[in-house]
C-alpha cells in the first residue's frame, strides 16, 4: 500500500492548498463513504480544534492509502459546492493525470533502481560525467563498465545517478531501459564454505580448521595483502582486455562532504560548516568517506567542543581490523556506534534487530512484524524509521510499498554481538529465531496469514534455517496455502523448490526423520510444474487433484481444505471402488499446455531455458491461408510473437538456445523445401553460409537443428541433407532416422538403418535384409564417434524376453500412442519406461538441460513428463510382466469403458480364431462372454446396465446393421458386498439368458458401407442414439458420404431411423450429445469445387419424434478458416 512516488511530488507542491483550503470537517462522512477513512480515523479526525490539523492528519493517512483512493478524494473535492474546493479537485485530478502515464513509462525503464533524491544525496559531477561517457559508448556500440571502489565510497549513489540522468533525460537506452540487480544473496555459511575453498586453492595454510567468516576474511585478506602488487597489475592488464574500467575516488571534496553534512544535519543547526579548520579536520581523518560523512553529518554537532570529541573517536583503532573487508585508515564502526549511542534504549534494541535481515529491500510490514514484541505500530515504526533514515544509518522509502535497505557495512555492524564473549554464530542464530518467532506470532502460526510482503515469502525458509528451527521448518513445508503466496508473489515454481531442497539438506544434515516426505513433496510439484496456473494456483486443490501416489500429501491438503479455507469449495478425486467420500465431487486431472489450433499442427521445438526463459515455437492453421507460427512462453502458457510465414505449409520449425532465431521450411510434395531465418526480436531475414562463407542460395536440407547450447559464444547447427558444403559432415550408406543433440550440445545422437524402406515405410529386399540399426554417439569438438551400439528394429516376444526377427508379419509394432524410453549404463541398454499419452502422439523432445520429456498429440496438448520422478517405474529389457498382454492369434477388435455407480467397466469385443468373446471386467474381476457370430463394435454407458454389440454384416444384395443388447444385467457386480452372490448368479444363468436380444437391423442403402461413428445412451426416455457414417461409391469412382441417426427405445421397443438423403464429397461429426447433432460437410452444390462449406445443426429428438436439421450455416473454408 502507498501512494505512487507521482502522486506524492503532486501533494508536496501543493501542500499548502490541500491544507488551507479543503472543509475537511465538511467531507469526514464522504471520506468514509469512499472508503478512505475508516471509523476510528473519522473519529479521530473529528477530535482535532481546527481544519488545518485535521488537513495534516489527513495527508499522512493518505499517504498511506492507494492510487486510486487519491483519485477518489479528487472526484469528493470536485462535487464541492465551493468554487475553489471544485477547482483543487479538478487540478490535482488534471496533474495526476498527465503524470500516471510518463511515470508508468519511467518506472518500466528504472526497473528497481535505487532512489538517489537530492534532498539526500549530492551529485558528484566530476565522476558521474566520467561514468555517463561510458555508458553513452556502450549504448552505441555495446560494453562493459566496472566501477570498483571501497564499501562506502558511493558506488551505488554515483552509478544510480548517471543511469537515471542518461535514460530520463537524455532519453540513451531507450525503449528497452535498464535492469538493476544484486547478485551474491548467499547465506553465511554457503559464503564460508565459498571463502573456505578459495583459501585453499589459494594455498592459505590451515583452512580445514577455519570455523567462521571472520577467519576465513582475516586469512585471504592477510593473503592478498602479500600479494597485492602482483594481483593488481594483473587485475589492471585483464580489466583493460575485457572492459572499461572506473575506479571512483574513495574521497569527497571538501565542497562535497560539506553538502552532505548540511544535507544530514537538522534544519535549525547554526553550526558553521564552511572554512571551518575542524570540520576540515574530520574529513580529512575520515579520507572523505561518503558513507562516514553522512552518519557524522545525521549527529548534528553543533560545537567545536564536538567536532573535537569526533576527531578523537574516529582515529582511534580500537575496532579489530578482521571484522571489516576493507583496511580502513580510521576508525568506520566508531562513527556508527556514535551514531546508535545518540538513540535511546528502546530505539538502539530496535535498530539493532535490523541485522537480521539480508542487504535486499526490506519491506515495512517485515519490520513491523520482527519489531511487533516491542509494542510498536506502523505509524511508530515510521517515525523511527525516518529518524534512522536522517541519520544515514539506513535509506528509508516511504512511498507506494515503503521500504528500507541497509548497506553492507551497517549490516556488518549489527550483526556483531554486543557482548564480547558471544560468538557471531550464535549471535546470527538467536538474532533469526527472534525473526522467525516474530513471523510466527503476527500471523498466529498460520504462516499464509502474514500480509503479502516479498521479503518474507521470499527469505523466510532461509531465516528458519539459520534459525536452526527445524520444527517451524517443517511447519512451514506443510503450509501448501502460505506455497500459494509464494508462487503467486515470485511467479515462478523454481524458488519455491530451491528453498524447499535447502530445508531439506538441513534436515538431512541434522538427521530429522520424515525428511524424506518433503523431498516427495518437491518431486511432485517439479512434475507438474508446467501444469500448474501459477498465477491462480491453489495448492490445497491442485494436490486434491492430481496426486495418487502421495497419502501424506493429500490427505494433509484434504484437512487444510475442510479446516481453514471454510468459505472455499474444495474437489477431490472420490476413491474408486464403492468407497464413500463425504461431499466431494469427480474431476478431470490437471490438462497440460496447448499450442496449435488444428490437426496439420504437427511440428514444434523448444528453446534451451539455460539461457533465459523456456520458449516453444509451432504452427497455428497449418496450411491454411491464415497460418501463423507462434511462441510461446511455456511456463505462462503466453503467445509473446506471433508471425505471418508468407506460406501455409511450414514445416521442420526450429529455434534457437535464447529464444531469438527461429528456422522453419515451406514444403509441398511436388516442390522442394524452402529454408528461411529470422531474428524474431528485430524481424530480420537471415542467410546461410557455407564453410568458404557463401552464402547459400537455396540451402538444400532435409531437416534441421539447433545446438541447445553456445560453443565459444557461436551457435551451431545440425542438418540432415545431401549438401556437402558443410563445415562437418556424418556419412552412411543407409538412410538416417533419427539425430538429436544431446549433452547440452556437446555431442550427437544419430539412429540409422542397416536396410532400405520405400515412401510407405515397407521392407525393400525382404529376402535379403538386415534386420540391424546403429545408434552412435560423436563429440562435435574432436568429431570422432564415441560409441556404437547395435540394435533390431524388429523383435519378437518369447516368454518373458524379446528377441529379434526377421519375420516381419509376426513382429512387434509399436504404437505412436506409447512411448518407451531406454536408459543406456555405460554403454547398454539397461531399462525402459514406458508412457502412454492421452492421444497419438506427433512428436516428442527433452526440455534441454534436465530430465523434463515433453510430448506433443494429435489434441494439440503438451504434455510433461518428468524421468527422474519416484512414480516412475523402470522396467529390465528382458523381465517385464505381460499377464494382460493378449496371445498373438487374439485380436481386440473393440473395447468401451464407464462408470457405474462409481465403479470402473470395461468391456472387450476379442476375436480368438473366429471365436468372438465379449469380455466384461468389473473391480479386479473378469467374465468372458461367447458370441454366436461376428460383431465389430461393443459399447457400455455410464447409466445403462447392459452392453451394447453391433455387426455390419454384408449379404448377396445389401449390406445391413444389427444391433444387440446383452439380456444378463452387470449391476449386480458394483457392489463390493455382494460380488461372490453375483458370480455364482451370473454363471448359473441358463443358457436362454446368455443369447443376445437383437434390437434393431437396419438395410443400408445401395453401394454403400457403413461406419459407427458415435453412440449414446439418454437415460431421460431409455433411448439408444447410434451415429452411422454411410460412404458411397459413385460410378466415377468418385466417394461421396451421408449418414444415419438410429434410435431405439428400450422401455417401449420402438425405433426410430433418420436418414441424410443429401450426398456431399466430406462429412464428418463435429459434436453429439444426447440431444443435439452439429456435423460439417462439402456444401452439395460445390461438391467439385469444395470452395464451400456447411455446418448444420440437428435436433435429435425424442423416442416419438424424428430428427430435423434446426440451423444451418455456409461459409468459404478457406477465406474465412475454421
Amino acid at each position: 500500500m502507498g501512494l505512487s512516488s507521482y502522486i506524492e511530488e503532486i501533494i508536496k507542491q501543493n501542500y499548502a492548498i490541500i491544507n488551507s483550503d479543503v472543509p475537511y470537517k465538511d467531507i469526514l462522512i464522504d471520506l468514509r463513504s469512499a472508503h478512505i477513512l475508516s471509523d476510528d480515523e473519522v473519529e479521530d479526525l473529528q477530535q482535532h480544534r481546527n481544519d488545518k490539523s485535521r488537513g495534516f492528519e489527513f495527508i499522512q493517512i493518505l499517504k498511506s492509502r492507494n492510487d486510486n483512493d487519491f483519485f477518489k478524494f479528487c472526484e469528493i473535492l470536485k462535487d464541492s459546492q465551493i468554487a475553489n474546493v471544485q477547482n483543487l479537485g479538478l487540478k490535482l485530478e488534471t496533474e495526476a493525470n498527465e503524470n500516471s502515464q510518463a511515470h508508468a513509462y519511467l518506472e518500466h525503464l528504472l526497473r528497481d533502481l535505487p532512489l538517489t533524491p537530492e534532498s539526500d544525496y549530492v551529485s558528484r559531477k566530476e565522476f558521474n560525467d566520467i561514468i555517463c561517457d561510458q555508458l553513452k559508448q556502450i549504448d552505441r556500440s555495446g560494453g562493459h563498465i566496472l566501477v570498483h571502489g571501497m564499501p562506502g565510497s558511493g558506488k551505488t549513489v554515483a552509478v544510480s545517478q548517471a543511469v537515471r540522468q542518461l535514460i530520463v533525460q537524455e532519453n540513451y537506452f531507450r525503449p528497452h531501459g535498464c535492469y538493476w540487480i544484486k547478485i551474491g544473496d548467499i547465506s553465511e555459511q554457503q559464503l564460508l564454505n565459498i571463502l573456505r575453498s578459495l583459501a585453499t586453492e589459494l594455498g592459505v595454510e590451515n583452512t580445514e580448521f577455519i570455523q567462521s567468516l571472520v577467519e576465513v576474511k582475516s586469512k585471504i585478506k592477510q593473503y592478498f595483502k602479500r600479494k597485492r602488487k602482483e594481483i593488481d597489475e594483473q587485475l589492471l592488464k585483464r580489466s583493460i582486455e575485457w572492459v572499461t574500467s572506473s575506479h571512483i575516488n574513495e574521497n569527497l571534496t571538501d565542497d562535497e562532504a560539506i553538502q552532505v553534512l548540511q544535507k544530514r544535519r537538522d534544519k535549525d543547526n547554526n553550526y558553521k560548516l564552511t572554512e571551518n579548520i575542524l570540520v576540515k579536520h574530520v574529513i580529512h581523518d575520515c579520507k572523505g568517506l561518503p558513507l562516514a560523512i553522512s552518519i557524522i553529518g545525521g549527529l548534528n554537532l553543533q560545537s567545536d567542543e564536538e567536532w573535537r570529541d569526533i576527531t578523537k573517536t574516529i582515529t582511534m583503532k580500537d575496532m579489530p581490523s578482521e571484522v571489516l573487508t576493507y583496511d580502513y585508515d580510521f576508525n568506520l564502526f566508531a562513527t556508527f556506534h556514535l551514531s546508535v549511542n545518540q538513540l535511546d534504549k528502546r530505539e538502539q534494541k530496535l535498530f539493532r534487530l535490523l541485522g537480521v535481515f539480508n542487504a535486499v529491500q526490506i519491506p515495512l510490514q517485515s519490520i513491523i512484524s520482527l519489531w511487533q514484541t516491542q509494542d510498536i505500530n506502523k505509524i511508530m515504526a515510521t517515525t523511527l524509521l525516518k529518524k534512522l533514515n536522517q541519520r544515514s544509518l539506513l535509506k528509508f522509502v516511504d512511498i507506494h510499498s515503503p521500504y528500507c535497505t541497509l548497506h553492507d557495512l551497517i549490516i556488518d555492524y549489527l550483526r556483531k554481538p554486543m557482548d564480547q564473549k558471544q560468538s557471531t554464530q550464535h549471535y546470527s542464530k538467536m538474532l533469526n529465531k527472534y525473526l522467525v518467532n516474530a513471523y510466527s506470532k503476527r500471523c498466529q502460526g498460520e504462516w499464509f496469514h502474514h500480509p503479502y510482503d516479498q521479503y518474507y515469502y521470499q527469505y523466510l525458509i532461509c531465516h528458519a534455517i539459520q534459525a536452526k528451527d527445524h520444527k517451524n521448518i517443517q511447519k512451514i513445508m506443510k503450509d501448501f496455502n502460505w506455497m500459494n503466496n509464494k508462487l503467486k508473489l515470485d511467479n515462478t515454481i523454481y524458488n519455491l523448490c530451491m528453498d524447499m531442497e535447502k530445508a531439506i539438506d538441513y534436515l538431512k544434515i541434522k538427521k530429522i526423520e520424515n525428511w524424506q516426505l518433503y523431498q516427495q513433496l518437491v518431486q511432485l510439484l517439479q512434475r507438474y510444474e508446467s501444469n500448474l496456473p501459477i498465477k491462480n494456483i491453489d495448492l490445497v486443490q491442485a494436490f486434491l487433484t492430481i496426486d495418487h501416489s502421495i497419502g501424506w500429501i493429500r490427505e494433509h491438503a484434504l484437512k487444510l481444505a475442510k479446516t481453514i479455507n471454510k468459505d472455499n469449495k474444495y474437489w477431490k478425486i472420490e476413491l474408486l471402488y464403492g468407497r464413500k467420500a463425504d461431499d466431494v465431487q469427480i474431476i478431470e486431472p490437471l490438462k497440460s499446455k496447448r499450442i496449435g489450433k488444428t490437426d496439420k499442427d504437427g511440428d514444434i521445438a523448444v528453446s534451451n531455458p539455460d539461457y533465459g526463459n523456456l520458449y516453444v515455437v509451432g504452427t497455428e492453421y497449418q496450411e491454411r491461408t491464415n497460418c501463423r507460427i507462434v511462441i510461446m512462453e511455456y511456463e505462462t502458457s503466453k503467445i509473446v510473437h506471433d508471425i505471418n510465414p508468407g506460406d501455409p505449409y511450414i514445416h521442420n520449425v526450429a529455434i534457437s538456445p535464447n529464444g531469438q532465431i527461429i528456422i522453419f521450411s515451406s514444403f509441398r510434395v511436388w516442390m522442394e523445401k524452402k529454408w528461411k531465418a529470422l531474428n524474431i526480436n528485430s524481424n530480420e531475414i537471415l542467410h546461410f553460409f557455407n564453410c568458404e562463407f557463401e552464402k547459400l542460395q537455396d540451402p538444400q536440407f532435409n531437416q534441421l537443428k539447433f545446438c541447445p547450447s553456445y560453443q565459444n559464444k557461436q551457435i551451431f547447427l545440425i542438418t540432415l541433407s545431401e549438401n556437402k558444403e558443410q563445415i562437418k559432415q556424418i556419412s552412411t550408406d543407409y538412410e538416417i532416422v533419427s539425430f538429436e543433440w544431446i549433452h547440452n550440445g556437446s555431442k550427437i545422437l544419430l539412429w540409422w538403418r542397416k536396410y532400405d524402406r520405400d515412401y510407405t515405410g515397407t521392407v525393400r529386399n525382404k529376402d535379403k535384409w538386415i534386420n540391424e540399426c546403429q545408434i552412435q554417439i560423436w563429440d562435435l569438438q574432436s568429431w570422432q564417434c564415441l560409441k556404437s551400439l547395435q540394435v533390431p528394429a524388429y523383435i519378437v516376444e518369447k516368454g518373458k524376453q524379446y528377441l529379434p526377427t526377421t519375420d516381419l508379419d509376426g513382429s512387434v509394432t509399436l504404437t505412436s500412442n506409447e512411448i518407451y524410453v531406454i536408459k543406456a549404463v555405460n554403454g547398454l541398454l539397461e531399462s525402459y519406461v514406458k508412457l502412454k499419452p492421452s492421444d497419438l502422439m506427433r512428436k516428442s523432445i527433452f526440455i534441454p538441460g534436465n530430465d523434463r520429456f515433453l510430448v506433443y498429440d494429435y489434441s494439440n496438448s503438451l504434455c510433461e513428463y518428468f524421468l527422474q520422478a519416484d512414480s516412475l517405474q523402470w522396467n529390465m529389457l528382458t523381465d517385464e510382466d505381460y499377464q494382460r498382454r493378449p496371445s498373438k492369434d487374439e485380436l481386440i477388435l473393440d473395447s468401451s469403458y464407464a462408470f457405474i455407480n462409481n465403479n470402473p467397466v470395461g468391456v472387450q469385443l476379442i476375436n480368438k480364431r473366429d471365436i468372438y468373446t465379449l469380455k466384461v471386467r468389473i473391480y479386479q474381476k473378469e467374465f468372458d462372454h461367447d458370441l454366436k457370430q461376428q460383431y465389430h463394435k461393443c459399447y457400455i454407458y455410464d447409466d445403462l446396465q447392459s452392453a451394447i454389440v453391433i455387426g455390419i454384416y454384408e449379404n448377396s444384395d445389401y449390406p445391413y446393421v444389427i444391433i444387440t443388447q446383452s439380456t444378463y444385467t452387470i449391476m449386480g457386480y458394483l457392489y463390493q458386498f455382494a460380488i461372490e452372490w453375483q458370480v455364482m448368479n451370473f454363471l448359473s444363468e441358463s443358457d436362454e439368458m446368455k443369447q443376445l436380444k437383437i434390437l434393431c437391423q437396419y438395410t443400408l442403402p445401395g453401394n454403400s458401407i457403413a461406419f459407427i461413428e458415435q453412440s449414446r445412451y439418454r437415460k431421460a426416455d431409455d433411448t439408444l442414439i447410434i451415429l452411422i457414417k454411410q460412404e458411397y461409391h459413385e460410378m466415377n469412382s468418385q466417394r461421396t458420404y451421408s449418414f444415419a441417426v438410429v434410435k431405439i427405445n428400450f422401455s417401449s421397443g420402438n425405433t426410430i431411423i433418420y436418414t441424410y438423403e443429401d450426398r456431399c464429397s466430406l462429412w464428418y461429426c463435429i459434436y453429439m450429445d444426447e440431444y443435439f447433432l452439429i456435423t460439417y460437410s462439402n456444401d452439395q452444390d460445390t461438391i467439385r469445387t469444395s470452395t464451400n462449406t456447411l455446418i448444420q445443426c440437428h435436433r435429435i429428438g425424442d423416442s416419438s419424434s424424428q430428427t430435423q436439421i434446426v440451423l444451418a450455416q455456409k461459409y468459404n473454408q478457406f477465406k474465412e478458416g475454421f
